[in-house]
């Protein structure tokens, strides 16, 4: 017969084991290299039997040593990345009050180490910072500076995604100071830094830290640190306009990452991708990273992924002129970031909400939004967040018809913009367009050529569709001065080049520009395409394309009658329809 106590021993035998296996799992884990994917293959096929020892020993309530003990071991060996967040807590809670009972401090400090991780991952940066600092004191008291080293790294990585670069700053380069750091603390160090100086449009400074972290990784064989160093570089390479030296680094980094199950980098890397494609304007191929940066999030059951998931998703209505389905994508995470304390994923909610609350009419709102943003977070905001508020306030302004508000904007913008090539090409060709209703054309020829300049000397940029922005503005210009052959030749271009768009807004503008060449020829056509434009996509789309006043009430006088007589009404026409017979008739002129 099997007494209670030979079957207790048998079942402590058995947590012990389980306790064991797992520790040899995260040595092994440490290590990288060859030993990665098998190790956390083992730990997804075992992971039942390892979660029921553990909690078999949470259940014991005997509060003996022996359990206490093993709890630590459970929690300290615990594989973070692999499993959400409620049930890393389930085992380092109990961890932290067992290490307490037995009076082990430096457990104590490693499990608040790794639960200020955790928290940061949800995107409490209070508690992450307060479990941090709690965890540094105790590694003072115990006057271990290895563990002080990675606990300082974790209080600058918290306060980096807090948005205190100043200060996050201060604690790697403590954390260097300290010494006794392995290559790969070194890494995560370089990683930061290079961050923080790409949060700041110093991509030089940036690379140079992520090329180190290239080189160290892969000396040290760590597949994971080389996923982190490779996605970070290629978005140093897409923010400088060379997407064809970006993407492939990107790509490589994501693969590496679905070999070793780390959902948490592939998120990040499949948004910067998304990012991308939206700027090429092939937005089926960014809807399919899209999609799966949000089955991830799912998967995952992160709130933050999610926030950026959504975000993606609504980027991409947004381009297609589906602003009611972005706006609805956006509201899924309206609860979570009013409450969270994730600065980063708030601020970048609100930018994108910004952008659908401006072609949804809702300017009031967009502007609000965009003036809170800048005088409640200004100090924490990145430099690229600033111009992109800059960017909005005068797209608003515009839309208010504001264009003198529009222009400062629009300059300040300018001002702020570095290093992002793309970027200010499109920002150049937005103050030339608000500069021709003016007639300070000489201004708007200054600002093309100033956006021509950086197009040839940015070769990576030359496919982007904010290059053809700038080809539809200087026909625009054309007209206006009345070179009409000049703007003839570079409005067939843009037409031809917007063909091949799957983003709505460039199309609509190439249509206005149309229209403007056909009213200065004297054909009444011009009436047709913005009545066109104005009944297929609604109101808030033609505001988009800067129609004037005039235009706009002669597509309110002619546009049913347009749309019944020369489209043949219920027949169903794409703007890609329209756009051919643009071309059609334009080269017929």
């Amino acid at each position: 017969m099997i007494t209670a106590n030979v079957l207790q021993d048998a079942q402590m035998r058995l947590a012990r084991y389980y306790a064991q296996k797992l520790r040899q799992m995260n040595e092994r884990l440490e290590q990288g290299g060859a030993l990665l994917t098998s190790t956390l293959n083992t730990f997804d096929q075992e992971l039942a039997q390892i979660r029921h020892w553990q909690d078999y020993v949470v259940n014991q309530n005997g509060g003996s040593a022996e359990h206490d003990r093993l709890l630590v071991e459970f929690a300290l060996n615990m594989l973070v990345t692999q499993q959400p967040f409620d049930e890393q807590m389930d085992w380092m809670q109990p961890g932290l009050a067992a290490a307490q009972r037995l009076g082990d401090l430096r457990s104590q400090s490693a499990l608040l180490k790794d639960m200020s991780y955790a928290l940061l991952r949800q995107g409490d940066l209070p508690a992450a910072r307060e479990a941090a600092e709690r965890a540094l004191e105790l590694a003072q008291q115990i006057k271990d500076k290895y563990l002080e080293s990675r606990i300082v790294l974790r209080l600058g990585q918290v306060m980096s995604d807090g948005g205190d670069f100043e200060l996050a700053q201060q604690y790697l380069q403590r954390a260097l100071d300290l010494g006794d750091l392995d290559v790969k603390s070194k890494i995560k160090i370089n990683t930061w830094l290079g961050y923080i100086a790409y949060c700041e449009d110093d991509f030089e400074r940036s690379s140079a830290y992520i090329d180190d972290n290239i080189r160290l990784s892969r000396a040290l064989g760590d597949l994971s640190e080389l996923a982190t160093a490779l996605v970070n570089r290629g978005m140093t390479y897409l923010d400088t306009g060379k997407d064809h030296e970006g993407i492939p680094l990107i790509r490589e980094s994501i693969s590496i990452q679905r070999k070793l199950g780390e959902k948490n980098l592939i998120g990040h890397g499949l948004q910067t991708l998304v990012g991308y494609y939206v700027r090429l304007g092939a937005l089926a191929e960014a809807q399919r990273y899209a999609d799966e940066h949000l089955a991830t999030a799912i998967e995952m059951g992160s709130p933050v992924e999610m926030v950026w998931a959504h975000g993606s998703l609504a980027a991409i209505s947004r381009e297609r002129g589906d602003y009611q389905r972005a706006y609805a994508y956006l509201m899924e995470d309206q609860a979570f970031v009013a409450s969270s304390d994730s600065l980063g994923s708030a601020i970048f909610h609100h930018h994108t909400l910004a952008s659908v609350l401006l072609p949804l009419g809702r300017y009031a709102e967009a502007k609000d939004l965009c003036l809170r943003l800048l005088a409640d977070e200004s100090p924490l905001l990145e430099l690229k967040e600033l111009l992109d508020l800059h960017d909005f306030l005068a797209q608003i302004a515009t839309a208010e018809g504001n264009r003198d508000q529009a222009i400062v904007s629009w300059r300040e913008a300018l001002g702020l913009s570095t290093n992002q090539y793309a970027q200010q090409i499109r920002l150049h060709s937005a103050l030339a367009n608000a500069c021709l209703p003016k007639g300070d054309f000489a201004q708007a020829q200054m600002s093309l050529n100033e956006a021509e300049r950086i197009e040839h000397e940015q070769d990576d940029i030359r496919g982007l569709s904010v290059t053809v922005e700038t080809r539809i503005v200087q026909a625009r210009l054309h007209t206006r001065l009345g070179d009409l052959a000049a703007a003839k030749e570079v409005l067939c271009d843009s037409l031809n080049r917007v063909r091949n768009l799957e983003v709505i807004v460039p199309k609509l503008n190439a249509l206005v520009a149309a229209s403007e060449y056909w009213a200065a020829i004297g054909d009444v056509r011009s009436v047709q395409v913005l009545s066109f434009v104005a009944h297929h996509n609604g109101t808030p789309h033609a505001q988009r394309t800067t129609c004037t006043s005039q235009q706009a009430q002669l597509t309110r006088q002619f546009g049913a009658e347009i749309c019944d007589h020369h489209w043949e009404i219920g027949k169903t026409l794409s703007l890609d329809d329209v756009i051919d017979m643009t071309i059609l008739h334009t080269n017929q002129r």
